[in-house]
């Protein structure tokens, strides 16, 4: 199973991907575009486009922040950290599994 050792080299590259990975969500979830072209077609917002939008990109923001704090990959419940392989899995992961599993 790969891993990283946080703070190395390695580490810091795996963070500006993520980095990369959830600004890329963030943006096609607010596409204003995409919004406008869904509303003239269907005139509404699907729940999905209401989900990923009013729920998913401000928790994408708020992980954004957490990697620009230094505290990207530590749950926010227990404070261990989080698995590599459930962050490359999950790049927004807030919580460790035993901790989203009681959340």
């Amino acid at each position: 199973m790969e891993t990283i050792a946080r703070g190395t080299p390695e580490w810091q590259k795996f963070v500006i991907h993520q980095r990369r990975r959830i600004r890329a969500r963030i943006q096609r979830y607010s596409s204003v575009k995409m919004a406008q072209i869904e509303l003239i077609a269907t005139g509404n917002l699907t729940p999905y486009r209401s989900y990923k939008s009013g729920t998913m990109a401000p928790i994408l923001t708020g992980v954004l922040l957490r990697i620009d704090q230094g505290k990207y990959g530590v749950c926010v419940v227990c404070g261990d950290e989080i698995p590599f392989q459930r962050l490359k899995l999950v790049p927004a992961a807030l919580a460790c599994v035993g901790c989203d599993d009681k959340r």
